[in-house]
């Protein structure tokens, strides 16, 4: 499970150093939008239409990660569920519940870090899609 942690946190970061514009070039959910539009305003419709990709691989990517902490949160709550009614079933004071409070306070905690990555990858394609669709406006504007 901490390698799976591991993994999922590389990942993150890497999308969080090409979202802001690592790269140099490519998606960025951290420019201005004033920025963005004037940028868009002096592309043609080939070159927005390759920025218009370019965000929506982006997004993508991101959403695919966010499925994934999704569905990593989904597998944690019948743990979370389990040792509480446990706990709940007359294990008190025993071995066994400072064991079953120990496993609760775990995955609470590891949901809780799920959570705040789900929320900043939401947040992430948000942004993305704000910057995405003045490209989008553009593209139409110049049709």
């Amino acid at each position: 499970m901490k390698a799976c942690m591991s993994l999922a946190m590389v990942a993150l970061f890497g999308c969080f150093i090409v979202g802001c514009g690592g790269g140099g070039s490519g998606p960025s959910e951290t420019k201005p939008i004033d920025q963005v539009q004037a940028e868009a305003k002096t592309m043609d419709t080939a070159k927005l239409q390759a920025t218009v990709d370019t965000y929506k691989a982006q997004i993508a990517s991101k959403q695919g990660e966010l499925d994934k902490l999704s569905a990593k949160i989904k597998e944690l709550q019948p743990d979370l569920s389990a040792t509480a009614k446990s706990l709940v079933g007359g294990l008190t004071g025993s071995a066994d519940a400072k064991k079953g409070t120990a496993d609760l306070e775990k995955a609470k905690a590891e949901i809780a870090k799920l959570q705040v990555s789900s929320s900043k990858l939401t947040d992430s394609i948000k942004a993305l899609q704000e910057r995405m669709d003045v490209y989008v406006k553009q593209m139409s504007a110049t049709k």
